[in-house]
């Protein structure tokens, strides 16, 4: 490792461990020197801090959502156009549980797949947000996140954006509104930069309406359960590639060793086969990619995350079809002798 490389591990260990003091700080004193859990009082609100060192450490910030929940919610003026998300006549928003609202930063891919009529996002009409921040969530119904997201839940989740949280979840399958930071590599100072955080994430809780529990689920996406089935398949079938090909190779007489150090190798001539299944594996994996933007994409289209789900599913199709021409092609060339 260069010295160089070594500076910069340094100095971003010792910004992680300056922010973490002094967000410590904030605590009070009865917090230990050296605590990596522990809460920080914003007026009412507890907000509950989360530090895991090593190399992917983090930072959570977190609180339940049913304990600092107070604001009633402002949907006056929001249209009724669903019926798992609605306005009863004592005014609190009824909503299927957890709400599973996720807040980061957005990317150039998420306008482009917008554009294309891939995605769709909700917009709360505050241009600066609905430009800098991405809201994915099991529904697009406008009462229920109108009503979450406010301007002050606006304000402070762009603020936890901007000061590097990778991502804001609210209501999640815990039922927390948590704030998560990987990178802690920044320019500002970590005293103004610690303060700034508890701030943002304190104003992003004063702002959350009270909501009640809808009975019921969201609605099912049949699809993640059968991207999940194909993704598992897709990866059985890459890790049994070479032990079935020299199973097979072995079966024909292609393999040689194995009786003294346990190694068993090609004969020579018998990895021809091997070349033509690799081949056929980048050709049948094409067309099913093929095949998912054809048959499968359309079907996906028209959630917030829909752009990530349909690479997903190019990605299952294309090892899947690769899979399946390898394994033909292995079996077909070393069975007809190909290249011997």
């Amino acid at each position: 490792m260069t010295s160089s490389a070594k500076g910069d591990i340094i100095r971003l260990m010792s910004i992680e461990l300056d922010l973490l003091a002094a967000i410590r700080r904030l605590a009070g004193a009865e917090v230990a020197p050296d605590a990596e859990s522990f809460v920080v009082r914003s007026g009412e609100l507890a907000i509950d801090v989360r530090y895991s060192g090593g190399s992917s450490s983090s930072l959570t910030l977190a609180a339940p959502y049913n304990a600092v929940a107070r604001r009633a919610p402002d949907v006056a003026s929001v249209p009724r156009t669903a019926a798992s998300y609605r306005e009863p006549a004592g005014g609190a928003i009824v909503a299927v549980r957890p709400m599973a609202i996720r807040l980061r930063a957005e990317q150039r891919t998420d306008v482009d797949a917008k554009a294309a009529g891939i995605n769709h996002e909700h917009q709360t009409g505050d241009p600066a947000f609905d430009a800098a921040v991405y809201v994915s969530a099991p529904t697009d119904d406008d009462v229920v996140l109108r009503a979450v997201l406010g301007p002050e839940v606006r304000r402070g989740a762009a603020a936890l954006l901007a000061l590097g949280f990778g991502r804001v979840t609210i209501d999640d399958d815990d039922g927390l509104v948590e704030a998560r930071l990987v990178g802690f590599l920044s320019d500002r100072p970590s005293a103004e930069r610690g303060p700034a955080m508890i701030a943002a994430f304190a104003e992003l809780l004063s702002g959350l309406p009270k909501v009640q529990r809808a009975a019921g689920t969201h609605p099912p996406d049949p699809w993640r359960t059968r991207l999940r089935w194909g993704g598992a398949l897709a990866l059985a079938g890459f890790i049994g590639m070479m032990p079935v090909y020299m199973l097979v190779a072995g079966s024909v007489g292609c393999t040689e060793g194995g009786s003294e150090d346990g190694e068993i190798n090609l004969k020579p001539g018998c990895s021809a086969p091997l070349l033509l299944a690799l081949v056929a594996a980048v050709v049948l994996g094409a067309l099913g990619v093929a095949l998912v933007s054809a048959f499968v994409s359309p079907r996906l289209r028209g959630r917030s995350s829909s752009a990530m789900r349909i690479a997903g599913a190019q990605v299952v199709g294309f090892a899947l079809l690769a899979e399946l021409g390898f394994y033909v092609a292995a079996a077909l060339g070393l069975v007809f002798g190909i290249g011997r």
